[in-house]
Parts: structure tokens; C-alpha cells; sequence
């Protein structure tokens, strides 16, 4: 068996890698969706049907554990509520998000010149979504009457 194994290991390499690229790539996205918390949105809040509303492509959030998603998210608003999706090459673990304004809390931080915003994500879960001011503005401006009031 051993003999067999020398005279092709490089066949074996060449089929083994993608399907470990593959099974590792995976893990890490299911990692990725339940240490952000997107897992746990995604059992309520989960996105059923298309999304009608004004969309933002390739933005960038972080969420809980200080996971980040740089350039990798399209970011929507409609008046029922606030559309978060990931590109398809990420999508594992993440399926698209339509969460309800009445389920989002804001609130603005910052340090010294460095300024967020902190959109609190399912009342119960209070899941941290943390973006840049100038999407926020954008996303504000989008939602009119339905952006939620900021938290002192």
C-alpha cells in the first residue's frame, strides 16, 4: 500500500487539496456565522423573499467578537427594515438578513477622531453591528421616519 501511495502522490495530492481547501473553507464560514452572531440572527430573521429596497455593495461592519467583514457586504434599507447580505463566495453561513427597524437599536461611539455607529441588531440577542459614520448617514437618510431613535 505504501509502495502505491509513493509512485502517486502527486495525483493524490492534486485530488486531496481542493476537497481540504474546500472542507476547510467551509468551517471557517460556519465559524465566521456563529462567532458574529449572524447564525443566530439568521433563526429569526432570516431573508425570504428578494430585496426591494435601496442597496449599498461591498461595505464593511463588524460584529460581535470584533469579527469583521471588509467589503464583503451589501447593506439595504427598505421601510419595513434593514437588508444585510454577504458576496456568494462568503455566503456559507450567512444567509441573507431582513431585520424589522422595530428590532434595531442605535447608538453612536467613538474615540478621540475615530467615530461609529452601533446598530444593535434583535431586541432579545442585542447583537452588535458596528459600521462606518458615512454608511450610517446613507442608511439614515434611506430610512427616513423609520430609523430608529439613538440611544443616549
Amino acid at each position: 500500500m505504501l509502495h502505491w501511495i509513493d509512485q502517486h502522490r502527486d495525483t493524490l495530492w492534486l485530488a486531496g487539496f481542493p476537497i481540504y481547501f474546500i472542507a476547510l473553507w467551509c468551517l471557517v464560514g460556519w465559524i465566521m456565522g456563529n462567532l458574529s452572531g449572524w447564525a443566530k440572527l439568521a433563526t429569526h430573521f432570516r431573508a425570504t423573499a428578494p430585496f426591494g429596497g435601496t442597496c449599498w455593495h461591498f461595505q464593511s461592519a463588524s460584529m460581535r467578537w470584533n469579527t469583521r467583514f471588509g467589503n464583503c457586504l451589501t447593506v439595504g434599507v427598505a421601510p419595513n427594515g434593514l437588508y444585510l447580505s454577504v458576496v456568494p463566495i462568503f455566503r456559507l453561513g450567512h444567509p441573507p438578513l431582513h431585520i424589522p427597524w422595530e428590532q434595531i437599536t442605535v447608538s453612536e461611539r467613538g474615540f478621540l477622531f475615530w467615530r461609529r455607529v452601533r446598530l444593535g441588531l434583535g431586541r432579545e440577542s442585542n447583537i452588535p453591528f458596528s459600521i462606518g459614520t458615512r454608511l450610517a448617514s446613507r442608511l439614515r437618510t434611506a430610512a427616513g421616519d423609520h430609523w430608529p431613535v439613538a440611544e443616549a
